[in-house]
């Protein structure tokens, strides 16, 4: 028998539907039979190929296959659970990869469920397989002419105007959240796609840390506690990354706040139409989709000193539905009139940064009807920043970053740098007395004139740090944009702005190591700390670099 039992069962289904032999449909059953387990979460654990997930990527499609030929309802069952299974991983990420079963996984189980989530999902899944760049192998393939004919089938037959609401977005480190309204005689089902611990890929002995958690936004109203209902909600933590959340229909009315545990890019799905925002005080990226979604937020009737940014340009639209300022797009910081209060939109020509400032932070996606203003305070501040205030070149020092008496810092303008020895040879033999080679750490306080978005278009980079020892290895420290990710083993693929360290050890005929500290923005004029830190992880492990802020 094929080593993968399930590959087999599939080219004897396959067989059957062509010759209707009745010994090849028994032997079909007796295969199904050799592998199936209905004590098992997949109903797959006999004859084992790797695991009870390992190649099912692929092999889904030869259980739906057997169910569709043969009707059983125990070929049924498997068949839905595997899909579900692939569906929940697949979720809101990029559909083109390895035996992706994003597009048949889901539109097998619309037809068994009529999930109106699912349509919303592979809308979705479709927006982000058009920015698709890469190269495109066997194992890619069944994405473009599989896994999108599906998809697409089941977005046009389900309409436009009844998907559910996603929200989709990388939070650069800033504290975000997803707001969703439940209604008094309404249940709220939602998928959630969000980083969690790495114990999501193994089993540890240790408590998990939750990877989202859910409470009530604004916090519970007077008098209300959580036995008033407060109780009721569930949050389910798979394995694979996926987390499924219900708040029941005896559940209080009004305002739910999911909150990543951790940082990241986040997807949400809601399970039907309802209103359901992202909740952004600072910088949010949306993913790349196309076409591109709509974002709608919302304007108060005083609005002094509203402001939006956009790092890359996009066409904003008054609440009348008019372009505002250039209908070819806008970028940088957008000032907002205060006299046009209502729902305005704007559509990304770029998927990149965008930061609302003196509005009310709650974005919307897709459809305004999905926009509503949850019971949330939210701060006002000074309007963007222009140019710094000036110091004179000649200066040698400036206020510096922690106030107090004596307190200044080294103003570097210009051409301008710091230069310092590495001191006498290490007693170790590595390296010079303050910078040892294989273990140290740089340390410093940096207030840049310059904010990340002053760099400019294009692969633009700043460095910060340069030694040189004294085998003539060449060590830095470097600001750089990579604005569609770094081409580079073991590199930030995505779109990043990033810190990246780069050292050898005293031979420079040693490994060369390298780190990213990704999604690391810049304000002009506002202090950063920053650590470059390298060493052995501990006695056994490997040589490591590391970079804080």
């Amino acid at each position: 028998m094929d080593p993968r039992p399930i590959q087999a069962f599939r080219e004897l289904t396959q067989c059957y539907g062509f010759t209707w032999d009745p010994a090849l449909r028994a032997l079909a059953e007796a295969t199904f039979d050799a592998f199936s387990d209905s004590d098992t979460e997949l109903l797959l654990t006999k004859m084992q190929y790797g695991s009870s997930t390992y190649k099912t990527s692929t092999d889904v499609r030869g259980l739906i296959e057997g169910w569709q030929l043969f009707g059983l309802p125990k070929y049924g069952e498997t068949a839905r659970r595997v899909s579900r299974f692939w569906w929940n991983d697949c979720l809101g990420t990029m559909p083109v990869t390895y035996n992706n079963p994003w597009g048949v996984a889901g539109a097998f189980l619309y037809e068994q469920t009529r999930d109106p989530a699912i349509p919303s999902a592979l809308d979705f899944g479709l927006r982000r397989m058009a920015t698709y760049e890469g190269g495109v192998g066997a194992s890619y393939i069944a994405a473009f002419f599989e896994g999108a004919p599906y998809a697409m089938s089941v977005v046009a037959r389900h309409g436009e105007d009844s998907l559910a609401p996603w929200v989709a977005y990388r939070d650069y480190g800033f504290p975000t959240s997803v707001v969703v309204f439940k209604g008094l005689e309404d249940a709220l089902d939602l998928a959630v796609q969000t980083p969690g611990s790495e114990s999501r890929r193994r089993v540890v002995h240790t408590p998990l840390k939750p990877e989202i958690t859910l409470q009530v936004a604004g916090g519970w109203p007077a008098g209300m506690a959580d036995w008033t209902g407060g109780d009721l909600h569930t949050i389910v933590q798979r394995s694979n990354g996926a987390a499924s959340v219900r708040v029941p229909k005896d559940a209080p009315a009004g305002a739910y706040e999911i909150v990543p545990a951790e940082h990241g890019a986040h997807f949400v799905l809601a399970g039907k139409p309802t209103p359901m925002v992202l909740h952004a005080p600072k910088y949010w990226m949306l993913p790349d989709i196309s076409p591109a979604a709509r974002i709608y937020f919302s304007l108060p009737p005083v609005a002094a000193d509203a402001q939006i940014f956009f790092e890359g340009k996009a066409r904003l639209f008054d609440p009348e539905g008019q372009p505002f300022a250039d209908p070819a797009g806008v970028n940088g910081w957008v000032n907002l009139p205060g006299d046009r209060p209502g729902l305005w939109r704007f559509e990304p020509i770029e998927n990149r940064l965008v930061r609302g400032r003196n509005f009310p932070p709650f974005f919307a996606f897709g459809r305004p009807a999905f926009h509503f203003e949850p019971p949330m305070e939210w701060e006002k501040e000074p309007p963007a920043r222009g140019a710094v205030q000036a110091v004179a070149q000649d200066s040698l020092f400036t206020d510096g970053a922690v106030a107090g008496k004596g307190n200044q810092a080294l103003y570097l303008a210009g051409k301008k740098t710091l230069t310092f020895p590495a001191g006498a040879p290490h007693g170790a033999g590595d390296g010079g007395l303050f910078v040892p080679h294989r273990e140290a750490t740089i340390e410093f306080f940096f207030k840049p004139s310059w904010s990340t978005f002053d760099l400019g278009p294009g692969d633009v980079s700043r460095s910060l740090v340069q030694i040189m020892t004294d085998q003539r290895s060449h060590w830095s420290l470097v600001y750089r944009l990579d604005p569609k990710g770094v081409n580079i083993n073991l590199s930030p693929q995505e779109p990043s702005h990033s810190l990246f360290g780069s050292m050898y050890l005293n031979d420079a005929s040693r490994s060369w190591l390298r780190v990213w500290r990704t999604e690391t923005l810049f304000e002009r004029d506002e202090w950063a700390h920053i650590a470059w830190v390298w060493g052995m992880e501990d006695k056994a492990g490997p040589h490591k670099e590391r970079l804080r802020l």
